[in-house]
């Protein structure tokens, strides 16, 4: 039996634009930065969520899923 494990985080959302920095707990931030893939059901709003957090990630296609 092998003993690597994989971790899924689940990432809240915004319902308004503009409210991430009242609502959002500083956690999520931490959360995202060291993330490199991920599995999003629409990718351009995704693309906008991670990038209005201003965490300097490039989100291409080819890491949203």
């Amino acid at each position: 039996m092998s003993t690597d494990t994989t971790t899924l985080f689940l990432i809240p959302t915004v319902l308004a634009e503009g409210t991430a920095e009242r609502v959002l707990s500083p956690q999520v931030r931490e959360v995202i930065q060291p993330l490199d893939v991920f599995f999003v059901e629409n990718v351009r709003t995704a693309r906008r969520f991670i990038s209005g957090l201003r965490l300097g990630k490039v989100m291409g296609e080819d890491v949203m899923r």
